[in-house]
Protein backbone atom coordinates (compact mmCIF):
# COMPACT_ATOMS: atom_id res chain seq x y z
CA UNK A 1 0.00 0.00 0.00
CA UNK A 2 0.99 3.63 -0.52
CA UNK A 3 0.84 5.04 3.02
CA UNK A 4 0.86 8.79 3.73
CA UNK A 5 2.55 9.51 7.09
CA UNK A 6 1.27 12.83 8.49
CA UNK A 7 3.50 13.80 11.45
CA UNK A 8 5.61 16.81 12.46
CA UNK A 9 8.04 14.60 14.44
CA UNK A 10 11.17 13.94 12.27
CA UNK A 11 12.17 10.98 14.42
CA UNK A 12 8.83 9.22 13.90
CA UNK A 13 8.91 10.01 10.21
CA UNK A 14 12.35 8.41 9.85
CA UNK A 15 11.30 5.41 11.94
CA UNK A 16 8.21 4.77 9.78
CA UNK A 17 10.20 5.40 6.58
CA UNK A 18 12.33 2.41 7.67
CA UNK A 19 9.59 0.22 9.14
CA UNK A 20 6.87 0.46 6.48
CA UNK A 21 9.01 -0.87 3.58
CA UNK A 22 9.97 -3.79 5.83
CA UNK A 23 6.25 -4.56 6.12
CA UNK A 24 5.79 -4.34 2.35
CA UNK A 25 4.43 -0.79 2.05
CA UNK A 26 5.55 2.47 0.38
CA UNK A 27 5.70 5.51 2.72
CA UNK A 28 5.03 9.14 1.71
CA UNK A 29 5.46 12.21 3.94
CA UNK A 30 3.35 15.18 5.04
CA UNK A 31 4.55 17.41 7.94
CA UNK A 32 1.16 18.79 9.04
CA UNK A 33 -2.56 18.42 8.43
CA UNK A 34 -2.68 21.07 5.70
CA UNK A 35 -0.04 19.21 3.64
CA UNK A 36 -2.12 16.02 4.07
CA UNK A 37 -5.20 17.74 2.61
CA UNK A 38 -3.10 19.01 -0.31
CA UNK A 39 -1.67 15.52 -0.91
CA UNK A 40 -5.21 14.16 -1.10
CA UNK A 41 -6.42 16.86 -3.51
CA UNK A 42 -4.54 15.62 -6.56
CA UNK A 43 -5.34 12.89 -9.09
CA UNK A 44 -3.59 10.14 -7.10
CA UNK A 45 -4.56 9.22 -3.57
CA UNK A 46 -2.73 7.28 -0.87
CA UNK A 47 -4.12 3.86 0.01
CA UNK A 48 -3.96 4.63 3.76
CA UNK A 49 -3.13 7.56 6.05
CA UNK A 50 -1.25 7.49 9.36
CA UNK A 51 -2.39 10.69 11.08
CA UNK A 52 -0.77 12.39 14.09
CA UNK A 53 -3.15 14.34 16.35
CA UNK A 54 -1.13 17.38 17.53
CA UNK A 55 0.61 19.27 14.68
CA UNK A 56 1.24 22.91 13.73
CA UNK A 57 -0.75 24.71 10.98
CA UNK A 58 -3.59 22.14 11.10
CA UNK A 59 -4.15 19.34 13.62
CA UNK A 60 -5.17 15.79 12.77
CA UNK A 61 -8.84 16.24 13.67
CA UNK A 62 -9.42 19.12 11.25
CA UNK A 63 -7.30 17.51 8.52
CA UNK A 64 -9.35 14.30 8.76
CA UNK A 65 -12.63 16.20 8.54
CA UNK A 66 -11.47 18.05 5.41
CA UNK A 67 -10.20 14.88 3.74
CA UNK A 68 -13.57 13.21 4.37
CA UNK A 69 -15.25 16.16 2.66
CA UNK A 70 -13.21 15.74 -0.54
CA UNK A 71 -15.65 13.28 -2.10
CA UNK A 72 -16.03 9.53 -2.53
CA UNK A 73 -12.31 8.81 -2.34
CA UNK A 74 -11.98 10.92 0.78
CA UNK A 75 -14.81 8.96 2.35
CA UNK A 76 -13.17 5.62 1.57
CA UNK A 77 -9.46 6.11 2.38
CA UNK A 78 -8.61 4.48 5.76
CA UNK A 79 -7.19 6.86 8.41
CA UNK A 80 -5.27 5.46 11.40
CA UNK A 81 -4.54 7.96 14.19
CA UNK A 82 -1.18 7.97 15.99
CA UNK A 83 -1.64 9.26 19.54
CA UNK A 84 -0.12 9.11 22.99
CA UNK A 85 -3.39 10.23 24.60
CA UNK A 86 -5.06 7.75 26.90
CA UNK A 87 -8.25 9.53 27.87
CA UNK A 88 -11.38 7.85 26.49
CA UNK A 89 -12.83 11.18 25.37
CA UNK A 90 -9.69 11.96 23.32
CA UNK A 91 -9.69 8.51 21.71
CA UNK A 92 -13.40 8.78 20.92
CA UNK A 93 -12.75 12.15 19.28
CA UNK A 94 -10.32 10.45 16.87
CA UNK A 95 -13.17 8.25 15.61
CA UNK A 96 -15.85 10.94 15.71
CA UNK A 97 -13.95 13.25 13.31
CA UNK A 98 -13.73 10.45 10.72
CA UNK A 99 -10.85 8.21 11.79
CA UNK A 100 -11.15 4.44 11.33
CA UNK A 101 -8.88 3.38 14.21
CA UNK A 102 -6.05 4.62 16.45
CA UNK A 103 -2.60 3.35 17.39
CA UNK A 104 -1.10 4.23 20.76
CA UNK A 105 2.44 5.59 20.85
CA UNK A 106 5.14 4.45 21.05
CA UNK A 107 4.69 2.40 17.84
CA UNK A 108 5.13 -1.34 18.20
CA UNK A 109 5.94 -3.23 15.01
CA UNK A 110 3.55 -6.20 15.53
CA UNK A 111 0.66 -4.00 16.59
CA UNK A 112 1.25 -1.75 13.57
CA UNK A 113 1.37 -4.80 11.27
CA UNK A 114 -1.91 -6.14 12.68
CA UNK A 115 -3.64 -2.77 12.35
CA UNK A 116 -2.47 -2.29 8.75
CA UNK A 117 -3.48 -5.82 7.81
CA UNK A 118 -6.95 -5.25 9.26
CA UNK A 119 -7.34 -1.99 7.34
CA UNK A 120 -6.06 -3.68 4.17
CA UNK A 121 -8.75 -6.33 4.51
CA UNK A 122 -11.31 -3.54 4.80
CA UNK A 123 -9.91 -1.89 1.65
CA UNK A 124 -10.15 -5.22 -0.18
CA UNK A 125 -13.79 -5.58 0.84
CA UNK A 126 -14.50 -2.03 -0.35
CA UNK A 127 -12.86 -2.72 -3.73
CA UNK A 128 -14.79 -5.98 -4.02
CA UNK A 129 -18.04 -4.20 -3.20
CA UNK A 130 -17.31 -1.54 -5.83
CA UNK A 131 -16.57 -4.22 -8.41
CA UNK A 132 -19.80 -6.02 -7.59
CA UNK A 133 -21.66 -2.71 -7.76
CA UNK A 134 -20.32 -2.09 -11.28
CA UNK A 135 -21.20 -5.64 -12.31
CA UNK A 136 -24.68 -5.37 -10.86
CA UNK A 137 -25.09 -1.98 -12.52
CA UNK A 138 -24.35 -3.54 -15.89
CA UNK A 139 -26.73 -6.41 -15.22
CA UNK A 140 -29.40 -4.00 -14.03
CA UNK A 141 -29.00 -2.00 -17.22
CA UNK A 142 -29.57 -5.09 -19.34
CA UNK A 143 -32.52 -6.15 -17.18
CA UNK A 144 -34.03 -2.66 -17.45
CA UNK A 145 -33.70 -2.83 -21.23
CA UNK A 146 -35.38 -6.23 -21.35
CA UNK A 147 -38.13 -5.08 -18.99
CA UNK A 148 -38.71 -1.99 -21.12
CA UNK A 149 -39.10 -4.20 -24.17
CA UNK A 150 -41.44 -6.50 -22.26
CA UNK A 151 -43.47 -3.49 -21.10
CA UNK A 152 -43.89 -2.31 -24.71
CA UNK A 153 -45.00 -5.81 -25.73
CA UNK A 154 -47.40 -6.03 -22.78
CA UNK A 155 -48.82 -2.58 -23.50
CA UNK A 156 -49.32 -3.43 -27.17
CA UNK A 157 -51.07 -6.67 -26.23
CA UNK A 158 -53.42 -5.17 -23.67
CA UNK A 159 -54.11 -1.90 -25.48
CA UNK A 160 -54.40 -3.39 -28.98
CA UNK A 161 -57.90 -2.96 -30.28
CA UNK A 162 -59.83 -3.56 -33.46
CA UNK A 163 -61.78 -0.41 -32.70
CA UNK A 164 -61.12 3.28 -32.39
CA UNK A 165 -62.07 5.56 -29.52
CA UNK A 166 -64.98 4.43 -27.36
CA UNK A 167 -67.10 7.15 -25.82
CA UNK A 168 -68.83 6.51 -22.49
CA UNK A 169 -66.04 4.09 -21.47
CA UNK A 170 -63.65 5.03 -18.66
CA UNK A 171 -61.16 2.73 -17.03
CA UNK A 172 -58.03 2.71 -14.90
CA UNK A 173 -55.65 -0.12 -14.08
CA UNK A 174 -53.05 0.43 -11.34
CA UNK A 175 -50.40 -2.30 -10.98
CA UNK A 176 -48.88 -3.25 -7.63
CA UNK A 177 -45.56 -4.02 -9.38
CA UNK A 178 -43.94 -3.12 -12.71
CA UNK A 179 -46.24 -5.49 -14.61
CA UNK A 180 -49.95 -5.78 -14.17
CA UNK A 181 -51.90 -8.97 -13.60
CA UNK A 182 -55.09 -7.01 -14.43
CA UNK A 183 -56.00 -6.04 -17.98
CA UNK A 184 -58.93 -4.72 -20.02
CA UNK A 185 -59.36 -5.79 -23.66
CA UNK A 186 -61.74 -4.02 -26.05
CA UNK A 187 -63.19 -4.93 -29.44
CA UNK A 188 -66.27 -4.52 -31.61
CA UNK A 189 -68.75 -7.24 -30.72
CA UNK A 190 -70.15 -9.58 -33.42
CA UNK A 191 -73.42 -7.62 -33.26
CA UNK A 192 -71.65 -4.31 -33.84
CA UNK A 193 -71.56 -3.07 -30.24
CA UNK A 194 -68.77 -3.09 -27.66
CA UNK A 195 -67.12 -6.23 -26.30
CA UNK A 196 -65.03 -6.01 -23.11
CA UNK A 197 -62.87 -8.53 -21.27
CA UNK A 198 -61.66 -7.55 -17.81
CA UNK A 199 -59.16 -10.11 -16.48
CA UNK A 200 -57.30 -10.60 -13.21
CA UNK A 201 -54.56 -13.24 -13.30
CA UNK A 202 -53.49 -15.08 -10.19
CA UNK A 203 -50.21 -13.66 -8.90
CA UNK A 204 -48.65 -10.22 -9.36
CA UNK A 205 -46.01 -8.60 -11.53
CA UNK A 206 -44.54 -10.53 -14.46
CA UNK A 207 -45.84 -13.85 -13.12
CA UNK A 208 -49.35 -12.43 -13.15
CA UNK A 209 -49.03 -10.77 -16.56
CA UNK A 210 -47.45 -13.66 -18.47
CA UNK A 211 -50.80 -15.12 -19.51
CA UNK A 212 -52.06 -11.88 -21.07
CA UNK A 213 -50.57 -12.71 -24.49
CA UNK A 214 -52.60 -15.89 -25.19
CA UNK A 215 -55.76 -14.30 -23.74
CA UNK A 216 -55.42 -11.23 -25.98
CA UNK A 217 -54.69 -13.41 -29.02
CA UNK A 218 -57.78 -15.58 -28.51
CA UNK A 219 -59.99 -12.59 -27.61
CA UNK A 220 -59.22 -10.55 -30.73
CA UNK A 221 -59.06 -13.48 -33.15
CA UNK A 222 -62.34 -15.08 -32.08
CA UNK A 223 -64.17 -11.77 -31.76
CA UNK A 224 -63.02 -10.81 -35.25
CA UNK A 225 -64.38 -14.12 -36.56
CA UNK A 226 -67.76 -13.59 -34.98
CA UNK A 227 -67.75 -16.07 -32.11
CA UNK A 228 -70.03 -15.49 -29.16
CA UNK A 229 -68.88 -15.22 -25.55
CA UNK A 230 -69.42 -18.89 -24.52
CA UNK A 231 -67.25 -20.13 -27.40
CA UNK A 232 -64.57 -17.60 -26.51
CA UNK A 233 -64.54 -18.70 -22.84
CA UNK A 234 -64.37 -22.35 -23.89
CA UNK A 235 -61.36 -21.73 -26.14
CA UNK A 236 -59.62 -19.57 -23.49
CA UNK A 237 -60.02 -22.40 -20.98
CA UNK A 238 -58.47 -24.91 -23.37
CA UNK A 239 -55.57 -22.68 -24.32
CA UNK A 240 -54.67 -21.54 -20.81
CA UNK A 241 -54.91 -25.08 -19.44
CA UNK A 242 -52.46 -26.17 -22.12
CA UNK A 243 -49.99 -23.27 -21.86
CA UNK A 244 -49.89 -22.12 -18.25
CA UNK A 245 -48.49 -23.94 -15.20
CA UNK A 246 -50.75 -25.50 -12.61
CA UNK A 247 -52.24 -22.90 -10.28
CA UNK A 248 -52.17 -20.10 -12.85
CA UNK A 249 -55.65 -18.97 -13.89
CA UNK A 250 -57.56 -15.79 -14.72
CA UNK A 251 -60.74 -14.49 -13.12
CA UNK A 252 -62.50 -12.49 -15.80
CA UNK A 253 -65.72 -10.99 -17.06
CA UNK A 254 -66.80 -10.82 -20.72
CA UNK A 255 -69.51 -8.39 -21.77
CA UNK A 256 -71.22 -7.61 -25.07
CA UNK A 257 -72.98 -4.25 -24.85
CA UNK A 258 -75.36 -3.86 -27.80
CA UNK A 259 -76.79 -0.33 -28.32
CA UNK A 260 -78.99 -1.38 -31.27
CA UNK A 261 -80.60 -4.22 -29.28
CA UNK A 262 -80.59 -2.27 -25.96
CA UNK A 263 -79.06 -5.34 -24.37
CA UNK A 264 -76.16 -6.43 -22.15
CA UNK A 265 -74.91 -10.00 -22.48
CA UNK A 266 -72.35 -10.77 -19.76
CA UNK A 267 -70.43 -13.66 -18.26
CA UNK A 268 -68.63 -13.43 -14.89
CA UNK A 269 -66.07 -16.08 -14.02
CA UNK A 270 -64.48 -15.53 -10.62
CA UNK A 271 -64.56 -11.73 -10.34
CA UNK A 272 -66.37 -9.94 -7.49
CA UNK A 273 -70.05 -9.09 -8.02
CA UNK A 274 -70.23 -6.60 -10.87
CA UNK A 275 -72.61 -3.66 -10.54
CA UNK A 276 -75.28 -2.40 -12.93
CA UNK A 277 -76.72 0.97 -11.93
CA UNK A 278 -79.94 1.91 -13.66
CA UNK A 279 -80.48 5.48 -14.81
CA UNK A 280 -83.19 5.80 -12.15
CA UNK A 281 -80.80 4.80 -9.33
CA UNK A 282 -81.73 1.13 -8.88
CA UNK A 283 -78.75 -1.20 -8.45
CA UNK A 284 -78.39 -4.77 -9.73
CA UNK A 285 -75.49 -7.14 -9.01
CA UNK A 286 -74.01 -9.56 -11.53
CA UNK A 287 -72.62 -12.50 -9.60
CA UNK A 288 -69.98 -14.93 -10.75
CA UNK A 289 -71.59 -18.09 -12.13
CA UNK A 290 -68.39 -19.93 -13.02
CA UNK A 291 -64.89 -20.54 -11.62
CA UNK A 292 -61.96 -18.59 -13.10
CA UNK A 293 -60.81 -19.55 -16.59
CA UNK A 294 -58.07 -22.17 -16.58
CA UNK A 295 -58.98 -23.59 -13.18
CA UNK A 296 -61.44 -26.25 -14.46
CA UNK A 297 -62.87 -27.33 -17.79
CA UNK A 298 -66.10 -25.33 -18.14
CA UNK A 299 -69.42 -27.15 -18.35
CA UNK A 300 -72.47 -26.00 -20.33
CA UNK A 301 -73.85 -24.54 -17.12
CA UNK A 302 -70.62 -22.62 -16.55
CA UNK A 303 -70.97 -20.97 -19.96
CA UNK A 304 -74.46 -19.53 -19.46
CA UNK A 305 -74.75 -15.80 -20.08
CA UNK A 306 -76.66 -13.29 -17.99
CA UNK A 307 -78.77 -10.98 -20.16
CA UNK A 308 -80.05 -7.56 -19.12
CA UNK A 309 -82.12 -4.95 -20.98
CA UNK A 310 -80.34 -1.62 -21.19
CA UNK A 311 -81.61 1.94 -21.42
CA UNK A 312 -79.81 5.23 -21.94
CA UNK A 313 -77.95 6.30 -18.80
CA UNK A 314 -77.56 2.78 -17.35
CA UNK A 315 -74.00 2.26 -16.10
CA UNK A 316 -72.02 -0.98 -15.83
CA UNK A 317 -69.12 -1.20 -13.36
CA UNK A 318 -66.48 -3.93 -13.75
CA UNK A 319 -63.61 -4.18 -11.26
CA UNK A 320 -60.99 -6.59 -9.97
CA UNK A 321 -60.74 -7.86 -6.40
CA UNK A 322 -57.85 -5.44 -5.83
CA UNK A 323 -60.41 -2.63 -5.61
CA UNK A 324 -62.86 -4.48 -3.37
CA UNK A 325 -60.08 -5.69 -1.03
CA UNK A 326 -58.28 -2.34 -0.77
CA UNK A 327 -57.84 -1.56 2.95
CA UNK A 328 -57.57 1.61 4.98
CA UNK A 329 -55.49 2.21 8.12
CA UNK A 330 -58.23 0.65 10.27
CA UNK A 331 -58.23 -2.58 8.26
CA UNK A 332 -61.64 -1.92 6.64
CA UNK A 333 -62.26 -3.06 3.05
CA UNK A 334 -63.30 -0.65 0.30
CA UNK A 335 -65.75 -3.20 -1.11
CA UNK A 336 -68.02 -2.53 1.87
CA UNK A 337 -68.68 1.00 0.59
CA UNK A 338 -68.38 0.49 -3.18
CA UNK A 339 -72.06 -0.45 -3.70
CA UNK A 340 -73.13 2.64 -1.73
CA UNK A 341 -70.96 4.87 -3.92
CA UNK A 342 -72.29 3.38 -7.15
CA UNK A 343 -75.89 3.60 -5.95
CA UNK A 344 -75.42 7.27 -5.04
CA UNK A 345 -74.22 8.06 -8.57
CA UNK A 346 -70.63 8.93 -7.59
CA UNK A 347 -69.46 7.76 -11.00
CA UNK A 348 -66.02 6.73 -12.16
CA UNK A 349 -64.07 9.77 -10.97
CA UNK A 350 -65.96 9.92 -7.69
CA UNK A 351 -65.09 6.29 -6.92
CA UNK A 352 -61.40 6.84 -7.71
CA UNK A 353 -61.29 9.95 -5.54
CA UNK A 354 -62.96 8.10 -2.69
CA UNK A 355 -60.67 5.06 -2.87
CA UNK A 356 -57.57 7.29 -2.76
CA UNK A 357 -58.87 9.05 0.34
CA UNK A 358 -59.95 5.72 1.85
CA UNK A 359 -56.45 4.25 1.53
CA UNK A 360 -54.91 7.15 3.41
CA UNK A 361 -51.48 6.62 1.89
CA UNK A 362 -51.47 2.85 2.43
CA UNK A 363 -49.47 0.89 -0.15
CA UNK A 364 -51.58 -1.22 -2.48
CA UNK A 365 -51.34 -4.98 -1.92
CA UNK A 366 -52.89 -6.07 -5.23
CA UNK A 367 -53.38 -4.88 -8.79
CA UNK A 368 -56.39 -2.57 -8.96
CA UNK A 369 -58.70 -2.07 -11.97
CA UNK A 370 -62.00 -0.23 -12.44
CA UNK A 371 -64.02 0.22 -15.64
CA UNK A 372 -67.25 2.16 -16.18
CA UNK A 373 -69.48 1.88 -19.27
CA UNK A 374 -72.45 4.24 -19.57
CA UNK A 375 -75.08 3.05 -22.03
CA UNK A 376 -74.98 3.48 -24.95
CA UNK A 377 -71.25 3.26 -25.70
CA UNK A 378 -70.30 4.69 -29.08
CA UNK A 379 -67.55 2.85 -30.91
CA UNK A 380 -65.49 4.74 -33.50
CA UNK A 381 -64.10 2.79 -36.49
CA UNK A 382 -60.69 1.27 -35.79
CA UNK A 383 -57.60 0.25 -37.72
CA UNK A 384 -59.16 -3.01 -38.87
CA UNK A 385 -62.30 -1.40 -40.29
CA UNK A 386 -61.95 -1.03 -44.04
CA UNK A 387 -63.80 0.77 -46.79
CA UNK A 388 -66.35 -1.40 -48.55
CA UNK A 389 -65.15 -2.90 -51.83
CA UNK A 390 -66.92 -4.32 -54.84
CA UNK A 391 -66.72 -8.08 -54.39
CA UNK A 392 -68.59 -11.33 -54.80
CA UNK A 393 -68.55 -14.49 -52.70
CA UNK A 394 -69.96 -17.90 -53.49
CA UNK A 395 -69.99 -20.68 -50.88
CA UNK A 396 -71.61 -24.10 -51.17
CA UNK A 397 -72.53 -26.20 -48.13
CA UNK A 398 -73.12 -29.93 -48.44
CA UNK A 399 -75.86 -31.70 -46.53
CA UNK A 400 -73.38 -33.36 -44.16
CA UNK A 401 -71.67 -30.03 -43.46
CA UNK A 402 -74.95 -28.42 -42.50
CA UNK A 403 -75.90 -31.39 -40.35
CA UNK A 404 -72.75 -31.31 -38.21
CA UNK A 405 -71.54 -27.70 -38.19
CA UNK A 406 -72.83 -24.13 -38.00
CA UNK A 407 -71.76 -22.23 -41.17
CA UNK A 408 -72.30 -18.76 -39.70
CA UNK A 409 -68.88 -18.20 -38.02
CA UNK A 410 -67.14 -19.21 -41.25
CA UNK A 411 -69.21 -16.70 -43.22
CA UNK A 412 -68.51 -13.98 -40.69
CA UNK A 413 -64.76 -14.55 -40.93
CA UNK A 414 -64.99 -13.49 -44.60
CA UNK A 415 -67.59 -10.74 -44.17
CA UNK A 416 -66.58 -8.94 -40.97
CA UNK A 417 -63.88 -6.68 -42.53
CA UNK A 418 -66.57 -5.08 -44.77
CA UNK A 419 -67.65 -1.70 -43.48
CA UNK A 420 -71.32 -1.36 -42.54
CA UNK A 421 -72.01 -5.09 -42.20
CA UNK A 422 -72.63 -5.11 -38.43
CA UNK A 423 -76.38 -4.22 -38.47
CA UNK A 424 -77.08 -7.37 -40.51
CA UNK A 425 -75.27 -9.75 -38.16
CA UNK A 426 -77.34 -9.50 -35.01
CA UNK A 427 -79.82 -12.29 -35.67
CA UNK A 428 -77.18 -14.79 -36.77
CA UNK A 429 -75.60 -15.19 -33.30
CA UNK A 430 -76.48 -17.16 -30.22
CA UNK A 431 -74.42 -18.63 -27.39
CA UNK A 432 -75.62 -22.17 -28.02
CA UNK A 433 -74.72 -22.05 -31.70
CA UNK A 434 -71.29 -20.57 -31.02
CA UNK A 435 -70.60 -23.20 -28.33
CA UNK A 436 -71.46 -25.99 -30.74
CA UNK A 437 -69.08 -24.55 -33.33
CA UNK A 438 -66.26 -24.77 -30.72
CA UNK A 439 -66.83 -28.49 -30.15
CA UNK A 440 -69.50 -28.77 -27.42
CA UNK A 441 -70.87 -32.17 -26.37
CA UNK A 442 -72.58 -34.25 -29.08
CA UNK A 443 -75.77 -34.49 -27.02
CA UNK A 444 -76.05 -30.72 -26.98
CA UNK A 445 -75.52 -30.52 -30.75
CA UNK A 446 -78.12 -33.18 -31.40
CA UNK A 447 -80.66 -31.58 -29.12
CA UNK A 448 -80.10 -27.95 -30.15
CA UNK A 449 -79.08 -28.21 -33.82
CA UNK A 450 -79.68 -24.68 -35.19
CA UNK A 451 -82.00 -24.00 -38.03
CA UNK A 452 -80.21 -22.14 -40.83
CA UNK A 453 -82.18 -19.13 -42.04
CA UNK A 454 -81.23 -19.24 -45.73
CA UNK A 455 -83.20 -16.08 -46.49
CA UNK A 456 -81.31 -14.19 -43.81
CA UNK A 457 -77.97 -15.44 -45.14
CA UNK A 458 -78.92 -14.29 -48.68
CA UNK A 459 -79.80 -10.89 -47.25
CA UNK A 460 -76.45 -10.81 -45.50
CA UNK A 461 -74.56 -11.66 -48.68
CA UNK A 462 -76.47 -9.02 -50.69
CA UNK A 463 -75.60 -6.43 -48.05
CA UNK A 464 -71.93 -7.38 -48.32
Amino acid sequence: MRILVVDDDPLRQHFLAYLLPALGHVPERAWNGAEAVTACSGPTWPDLILMDVCMPVMDGYESTRRIRDLGPQGERVPILFLTSMQEEADLARCLECGGDDFLSLPIRKEILRAKLDALERGRHLVRRAEQLERTLGGLQGRIDGELEMAQVLYRNLTEASAIGEVTNLRWLSSPMALFNGDFLLRARSPQGGLRLLLGDFSGHGLAGAIGTAPVAEVFHAMTMRGFAIPALVDELSRKLSRLLPTGCFVACALADIEPSAHQLRIWNGGLPDLLLRRAGGALETIQSNSPPVGMFKPSLRDLQLQIFPMEEGDALYLYSDGLAECQNLSGEFFGDRLERLVRSGAGFHGILHDVNEFRGGQDVTDDLTLAEVIFPPRVAPGSRDRDSLESSLQIEFGIESLRHADPVPGLLEHLRPLQGIEPFLRDLHGPERALQQRGGPRRARARHQPEIDSGRIRQLLRAA
